[in-house]
């Protein structure tokens, strides 16, 4: 046939077949050559999953004693801000809320990444931190009690304004447009959680872990 450039060929205009064959470039830096593919080789090189994250909003409940906080790093020269989880003789809690992408595929493994920072030095100490959460569809009712997952225990050592980050698997996997709320609370009056400090919440993400279809 006639020679054509690639952009005047007919479109398939359907699904390729694995064995259907595509032009490629070779070694494009280096030493450049034209040659074949076939769909298969190409689907197999491309990555197999991939790691989302989706920053969550994080909000102030009502009669919390956590609450929106400013913390300079003096040396860092910056200022860092973030809602504070104190110690002291009743538990804090901070709301958080995320919704989940509209074109994910099927149900992945979740988690909630939690980020926080010491605002005091520790001694080898510990800081008990329990995550809850709940998910719901559009139309569902979403005024239901949330699902406490497995408390954590962060090992806490002697130094000030340390960054831990928290990462806590989801019992119940989201699915495509859910919206998540969340609690993130301590209870400093737990034996386990010994740090006697507070420590900043400064960032929460939903971490999804899924297949490229």
């Amino acid at each position: 046939m006639a020679n054509k450039k690639i952009t005047e060929l007919t479109a398939l205009g359907a699904t390729p077949d694995l064995a259907d064959i595509l032009p490629m470039v070779d070694d494009p830096s280096g030493s450049p050559i034209t040659k074949k593919v076939t769909v298969a080789n190409l689907v197999a090189a491309a990555p197999s999953d991939l790691t989302e994250r989706v920053r969550a909003v994080m909000e102030v409940p009502n009669d919390t004693v956590a609450y929106p906080d400013i913390h300079s790093l003096a040396t860092a020269g910056v200022k860092v801000s973030g809602m504070v989880l104190p110690d002291g003789a009743s538990a804090g809690a901070i709301n958080f809320k995320v919704n989940v992408p509209d074109e994910l595929n099927g149900t992945p493994a979740a988690s909630i990444k939690v980020y926080f920072l010491t605002l005091a030095a520790g001694s080898s100490n510990n800081v008990r931190i329990t995550v809850s959460t709940g998910a719901w569809a559009d139309t569902e009712n979403s005024d239901q009690a949330l699902t406490a997952e497995t408390e954590v225990t962060v090992a806490v050592p002697n130094t000030i304004e340390s960054i831990f980050v928290l990462d806590q698997d989801m019992t119940t996997d989201p699915t495509a447009g859910d919206i998540i709320y969340g609690t993130i609370s301590r209870d400093p009056t737990d034996g386990v959680d010994d740090f006697a400090g507070d420590i900043m919440i400064v960032d929460v993400f939903l971490e999804i872990e899924r297949t490229v279809v």
